[in-house]
């Protein structure tokens, strides 16, 4: 029987899967071009007759994500795409992107069905979706997503977390 070390070797190697031999570097880069072919980056969706500008696109975005369970589940499933794209890069398989790409956008469109009860955005565009998906990440690392939502007039649902510090806090009397 083989040690665990040799099948996870084997598991990883370049060899395992000789039909998925395409450098992963190669193959993200040919989605980016394919997308633009398709005016999938370019703004332009089904029945639009202009093209949605990501100004136009972001307060949408920010109101199909009010729930704070919602953009929770949003930020696992970035972090998900991220890991498996960095290892896909530095191991040069595209199976570990593509299952990677496949479960963070699984878990992205399972949020709005499950917590938000609305439909993702991503057949709006879905480059501008996940450029929206990583601005809203970065806000929220830098504690400057709830400023967003102030800003455009959407009212987020608080979070359990935020309630109960609230309600712990002493109140001037």
């Amino acid at each position: 029987m083989d040690s665990p070390e040799a099948r996870l070797n084997f598991f990883y190697s370049k060899n395992s899967f000789p039909m998925l031999k395409v450098n992963a570097r190669f193959f993200i880069s040919l989605m980016v071009v394919i997308l633009s072919k398709h005016n999938c980056i370019s703004g332009v969706y089904r029945g639009m007759r202009e093209k949605m500008t990501f100004q136009e696109f972001w307060p949408r975005y920010l109101e199909a994500h009010r729930q704070p369970g919602t953009r929770a589940l949003h930020y696992v499933a970035s972090s998900v795409g991220a890991v498996a794209t960095f290892e896909a890069y530095i191991t040069g398989l595209v199976w570990i992107f593509l299952l990677g790409l496949s479960l963070s956008y699984t878990i992205a469109i399972l949020s709005h069905w499950l917590i938000e009860r609305n439909q993702p955005l991503i057949r709006v565009n879905a480059f501008w979706g996940a450029l929206a998906n990583m601005r809203m990440c970065g806000l929220a690392a830098t504690n400057r997503l709830y400023k967003e939502y102030e800003k455009y007039g959407i009212s987020p649902t608080k979070s359990v977390l935020k309630s109960v510090e609230s309600d712990a806090q002493p109140k001037n009397r």
